[in-house]
């Protein structure tokens, strides 16, 4: 699977509550992206871009777990009480799967527990 179907990104994205935020990074093998909004006050926006030159996409989902991601089921929202939803994303050289809020799968799990990690790391600063 990995040599024929290589990961081509890594995403995550929250978004939701009374504020009506997003926060989102994508890591593809050369760049880090993330981008940060809140629909009531527009002059918090962030779009920031950097090179990658530390994670390697293989080590945030490895490629033997991609056909187990494509199979999770998503979770219910959280956005009808003032929530925010959750939403991991693999691209492949061929495919692209997408899945919100499941919090009960373990390679979702994981994949969202190292996104975080890099997200706090290289961009929230506040």
């Amino acid at each position: 699977m990995n040599n024929q179907n290589p990961v081509k990104s890594v995403s995550i994205a929250t978004f939701g509550g009374q504020m009506g935020y997003s926060i989102s990074m994508k890591i593809t093998k050369d760049s880090l992206y993330y981008d940060f909004n809140i629909a009531m006050d527009s002059t918090k926006r962030k779009h920031i871009e950097k090179p990658n030159i530390v994670y390697k996409l293989e080590d945030l989902i490895n490629p033997d777990n991609i056909v187990r991601f494509s199979r999770v089921k998503d979770g219910e929202s959280r956005q009808p009480v003032d929530g925010t939803d959750m939403e991991i994303t693999i691209e492949t050289d061929k495919d692209k799967y997408t899945v919100i809020n499941a919090w009960d799968d373990e390679v979702w799990q994981k994949t969202n527990k190292k996104m975080q990690d890099i997200m706090y790391k290289e961009f929230v600063t506040e």
